[in-house]
């Protein structure tokens, strides 16, 4: 609906609940909507300056833990495979898996995003869509669920699959048990820090000692001393 339009038909419902002038009852809607503005500006930018959460952080690594051990099959079957197709069949099983594993890590920090009064302009400049349908399209039923049990909220019903372990799956890395994986996730961290170097300057000053020494030590093992990133 054109913007006008909307104004001067709110001004009519506003007119005939509290009487007064067209002109009056422009003024007041006009008033309305940058009260209403000013509240979500405000909560936009309580989100915006707000901590960044522990949980969303471990779901992260959680996710790419999952990614790297399919990366890893996908790299190893070279040595198992008995031909071409069946080289190209297991790269493809891992590599689509891991398609869904980062499409689903999406879903969960958009619609985390959302909750928190994200808009949607700045969602959309985070995940390069060109309008809110391709966002909803990350937000699926099985993000929601682990979103929940990310977030400790009450369990779903009990109408989902029988295999969709999404809601405890986020349990267990709100938790850090189960499906999580504190330690490999941590070794990962640190082997790739290795391999590539902090992001930013201050980055690995940041990082938990053991994590650091790890990641210093592995340097160390592919790097000569004028090569190493960190």
């Amino acid at each position: 609906m054109d913007p006008n339009h909307a104004r001067t038909n709110a001004a009519r419902r506003y007119r005939a609940k509290m009487g007064g002038s067209h002109r009056a009852a422009i003024a007041a809607v006009r008033e309305d909507r940058r009260a209403h503005q000013g509240k979500n500006n405000a909560a936009q930018r309580a989100a915006a300056d707000a901590p960044v959460c522990p949980e969303l952080v471990h779901a992260v690594a959680h996710h790419i833990e999952v990614v790297c051990r399919q990366f890893h099959e996908m790299l190893l079957h070279q040595y198992a495979a008995h031909n071409y197709t069946d080289y190209a069949r297991m790269v493809l099983y891992r590599a689509t898996d891991a398609i869904e594993q980062l499409h689903l890590l999406v879903g969960i920090l958009v619609a985390d995003l959302r909750d928190n009064g994200v808009p949607n302009r700045q969602i959309r400049r985070f995940v390069q869509a060109g309008d809110n349908d391709e966002i909803d399209q990350f937000i699926t039923k099985s993000a929601r669920r682990q979103l929940d049990g990310l977030r400790g909220r009450p369990a779903p019903d009990n109408d989902r699959p029988a295999l969709d372990f999404a809601y405890p799956i986020g349990k267990n890395i709100r938790e850090r048990t189960g499906f999580a994986q504190p330690r490999i996730e941590a070794a990962i961290e640190a082997f790739l820090t290795a391999l590539y170097g902090p992001v930013g300057d201050d980055a690995i000053d940041e990082q938990p000692e053991g994590i650091r020494s790890l990641a210093l030590t592995s340097s160390r093992l592919v790097y000569t001393d004028d090569e190493e990133p960190i």
